[in-house]
């Protein structure tokens, strides 16, 4: 289970960022729910709606109707609100967030009050879960110190940026360690085209991993995956860190093992800039049951899945 985190500045927002991960990982045979937990910005249901030329509802399917339904959370239950996406030989199913600010905000008490439910639904499906970080008030701080592993989006324009997101971080308790195996993995995907830090500064100063650097990119070319000419360096990065990210969703399930000894390794070596993140990929199941069917077919373009 993974949290994709918008930090303040971030040029790519977070739910389109997950979104358009969690569709490359099904892409390829995996099986994925992605929950929309943002709480700032137009809302992803109507971005994503327009870009794919249909319609996301929440209200009829996603967080506002599974909240209502108050009914225990299982898979089965998530099952009945989330809308079903193509993606190939995965699945993708799809939990979007309210569209109203205040139900925004209740939504994510909701998801943090219920992590345990959430990470038995992870056995069987990988979770990606969108959400942003701008204060220490925020009411995603303590879904996300609750969630397995977090990846932030944030710009590297200055070091005091950085300092910022560290800053942030520590206020939330998101950079507290503990001793046991079940620690939070935490990792950092540096935004925007500035190499004004360079990447093993940039570790220092966050104690985050780093992953990746994404270059700029539109919203509503992110969220159509556009691979033409103006998206091609993008996306060829961005395939890169989803499959790092995927790797580290899985940390924590004692597939593989990482600490922040790794960070400080990191930022004491002269490895080349170029670069980015670890040094393998790694390609991990997702312990989903095997011969699992959907229960939905994606929408035809233009219809509402209901």
């Amino acid at each position: 289970m993974l949290g994709v985190v918008s930090a303040e500045g971030s040029c790519l927002d977070a739910g389109s960022v997950g979104l358009s991960m969690a569709r490359l990982w099904a892409g390829v045979g995996r099986h994925v729910l992605f929950i929309d937990a943002t709480t700032v910005g137009e809302p992803l249901a109507e971005r994503a709606g327009a870009a794919m030329r249909s319609e996301y509802r929440p209200e009829i399917r996603g967080l506002p109707s599974l909240i209502t339904a108050r009914k225990p959370l299982n898979l089965s239950l998530t099952a009945e609100h989330c809308f079903s996406l193509g993606t190939g030989t995965g699945s993708l199913w799809a939990l979007f967030g309210p569209n109203h600010p205040e139900g925004r905000q209740i939504a994510t008490r909701w998801l943090e009050e219920r992590v345990s439910d959430l990470a038995e639904i992870n056995r069987q499906r990988t979770i990606v879960l969108a959400s942003s970080l701008k204060s220490p008030d925020d009411a995603q701080a303590p879904l996300l110190k609750a969630l397995p592993a977090l990846a932030f989006l944030a710009p590297a324009n200055s070091r005091e940026e950085l300092n910022s997101l560290r800053s942030l971080c520590d206020a939330c308790g998101l950079l507290a360690m503990s001793p046991d195996s079940s620690s939070q993995q935490r990792a950092l995907v540096i935004v925007g085209d500035s190499a004004a830090v360079g990447d093993n500064e940039a570790m220092g100063i966050t104690k985050l991993y780093l992953e990746g650097r994404l270059p700029q990119i539109t919203d509503e070319r992110l969220l159509r995956m556009q691979r033409g000419r103006k998206g091609r360096e993008f996306f060829r990065r961005f395939d890169r860190v989803s499959e790092r990210l995927w790797r580290l969703s899985n940390l924590n399930d004692g597939t593989v093992s990482r600490n922040v000894a790794e960070v400080s390794a990191a930022t004491r070596n002269n490895a080349p800039e170029g670069d980015r993140g670890v040094g393998a990929v790694l390609t991990l199941t997702n312990g989903s049951p095997e011969g699992t069917s959907d229960r939905f077919v994606a929408p035809r373009r233009g219809e509402m899945e209901v």
